[in-house]
């Protein structure tokens, strides 16, 4: 199942979320050794492990996006206050040791053995953070007209105030040529997977890892409906027996054939080169986001 940038989360209204995941860098066809994994990137803010899916310009690519809406959302609750409504806050801990300390993900949906053991093919269980986020926007998008008018003067209002303005140009601003799946080392071990997993006799078996279980096997297990997010994440009885097994069988195939170890060397490769081309817009961009980033905490403990 392909889920780029997957870190996260929904568009709520006019509030800002980072997701999905294309991936969009210069490719160039040029050798050059790829360091194992448990190596750091040349910036030393990232660990490389194929199954984690992070990259090297992760840390360049937006505010953290929980921040941003922590901070947001404090600000529409006051003003939409003061037009007699309310709106919903969902808290963000930064302090927490269990929340990801670089939130965005480069190469993320990445089918392990274990995650397919544990979930089938799903993602994992939804976080309470998450939870939180759906049942706002569910609330939000039963409020009458009067409400939405207000909240849209609101929206306006909060895009002109400190730290807020400005903060459109830090969301996700990647440049570049996109895919690398049609380079010849990743469409080999495409070819060894779906070799590997021709017993199962799928009928509609996808040409690459990505697309699979495919269309047939997605209806069947009850993944096919991307108007139903929860219906992706494992909630403990979603999942059943053929699923964890077929899932596992996939995964074996994937780690079999090396794909996604492949792929995600090609774009490690690709993203420290693009760093290093362009060295000192990143290192401003990055200096930008940290700045934005700390200027959200002090408006979060100065106003919550």
């Amino acid at each position: 199942m392909k889920s780029r940038r997957p870190f996260l989360a929904t568009i709520v209204l006019a509030l800002v979320f980072v997701s999905g995941c294309s991936k969009a860098q210069n490719v160039s066809h040029a050798s050059a050794a790829i360091p194992p994994d448990g190596a750091k990137s040349a910036s030393g803010l990232v660990v490389k492990n194929w199954k984690d899916g992070y990259l090297p310009d992760d840390p360049y690519r937006s505010v953290d996006y929980r921040l941003e809406d922590y901070a947001k959302s404090i600000f529409l609750q006051k003003c939409m206050a003061k037009k007699g409504f309310d709106f919903p806050v969902v808290p963000f801990d930064w302090h927490d040791p269990l929340e990801p300390t670089i939130y965005s993900q480069g190469l993320s949906g990445t089918l392990t053995e274990e995650r397919a053991q544990k979930y089938g093919y799903r993602k994992e269980p939804a976080t309470e953070r998450e939870k939180l986020m759906r049942q706002r926007h569910e609330t939000i998008a039963g409020e009458p007209q009067a409400w939405r008018e207000a909240f849209n003067e609101c929206d306006s209002d909060v895009k002109k105030v400190p730290p807020f303005k400005g903060s459109e140009s830090l969301v996700e601003d990647r440049g570049g040529g996109g895919s690398l799946e049609w380079r010849k080392e990743v469409k080999a071990a495409a070819a060894k997977w779906h070799k590997c997993m021709e017993p199962l006799g799928i009928p509609d078996l996808p040409s690459n890892p990505w697309e699979s279980p495919g269309p047939t096997l997605g209806a069947k297990f009850g993944m096919s409906n991307i108007d139903d997010p929860e219906s992706l994440n494992f909630d403990g009885s979603n999942v059943s027996p053929e699923e964890f097994k077929i899932a596992v069988f996939d995964a074996k195939c994937r780690e079999k054939a090396k794909y996604h170890q492949i792929l995600y060397d090609l774009y490690w490769q690709d993203s420290e080169r693009n760093i290093a081309k362009h060295k000192g817009e990143f290192q401003a961009r990055l200096n930008a986001i940290q700045k934005k980033n700390k200027e959200y905490k002090a408006y979060i403990e100065a106003n919550r």
